[in-house]
């Protein structure tokens, strides 16, 4: 995320604030497969809220940008429209693995954590790479040409023809 907050020349408010959504943002899969977007934001409210590091419109804005990162994984688009001018950001950021060398690792990964017929999966994992668009110049211009190689191995796993 905070490549990505560089790249697009954020200021250094805007940076902190997205470098937290980023570490939060996930906090509540320790916890819950489901809803864990809303469990990433409470944990940051609950870590910040007597704190003088954050005013509570920047508590807020983290927030959102936890909240906006929630997707409809049969869409890949997000539940909500964005709160946040920063949250286009954090969710390229977020689906960076579609875009990187490492997207058949994190898959196979998914994969036996979901315990999910590997058929199944590849096909589920192909209509939601083709399904999603990075939001921002920056995220389409870092991940683009590798997702798009992503998606022809990926067709290959699956044996459709490239």
């Amino acid at each position: 995320a905070i490549d990505l907050g560089l790249r697009s020349n954020l200021t250094f408010e805007d940076l902190k604030l997205l470098g937290f959504a980023a570490m939060y943002h996930d906090h509540g899969f320790l916890y819950e497969k489901n809803n864990n977007e809303k469990l990433g934001a409470e944990f940051f409210i609950d870590r910040f809220k007597n704190s003088a590091d954050f005013s509570e419109l920047e508590l807020k804005r983290v927030v959102n940008m936890i909240l906006d990162t929630e997707i409809d994984t049969q869409t890949s688009k997000p539940l909500s429209i964005n709160r946040d001018s920063l949250s286009a950001i954090l969710q390229d950021a977020d689906l960076y693995n579609l875009g990187s060398q490492s997207f058949f690792d994190w898959s196979e990964r998914l994969q036996r954590e979901l315990n999910i017929d590997l058929d199944i999966f590849l096909n589920n994992q192909l209509k939601f790479v083709l399904m999603h668009e990075f939001k921002t110049p920056v995220g389409e211009e870092k991940y683009r040409s590798t997702k798009n190689q992503n998606i022809e191995q990926l067709k290959k796993k699956i044996g459709l023809e490239c």
